[in-house]
């Protein structure tokens, strides 16, 4: 049997929510090893350091990542999930850290209003990745 994981919801805004993994995750949806890699092909970012912003840090995110944020489009019907960190950084009251990359969901066209027939519930996505990094999806824990 397969070891199992459960996610929990540690935040949520108006069109994103923050789900805690019980273990590390270090896959897309698709089964590949996930690695960061900025526009300018490097593997750190330049964050505040300090909440007033004074002060910078290069981080560089580690290949396994602690949870999932899911991510509803401003302009248009889409959802997509991207890789979250727990960080000493605080970003405003905010532990939790992620990059716009996509580890599951679809790309939809704005120029067509986006495409209901490819967004799921967040347990879908939870789940698709908890299959590509070897474990059986256990839940949502509010």
């Amino acid at each position: 049997m397969k070891e199992q994981i459960q996610f929990t919801l540690v935040k949520k805004t108006t069109r994103q929510r923050f789900y805690k993994a019980s273990k590390p995750l270090s896959r897309d949806a698709k089964g590949r090893d996930y690695r960061y890699t900025n526009i300018k092909g490097t593997g750190s970012l330049k964050l505040w350091a300090n909440k007033e912003k004074t002060t910078t840090k290069d981080w560089t995110p580690p290949s396994h990542f602690a949870g999932v944020v899911v991510s509803d489009a401003y302009t248009h019907i889409e959802r997509i999930c991207f890789p979250m960190w727990e960080t000493e950084l605080v970003i405003d009251d905010n532990p939790y850290l992620f990059v716009a990359d996509n580890i599951c969901g679809y790309n939809t066209f704005m120029t067509h209003g986006g495409d209901s027939g490819s967004v799921y519930d967040d347990k879908v996505y939870l789940r698709m990745l908890s299959k590509a990094n070897g474990f059986q999806y256990k839940g949502i824990e509010v």
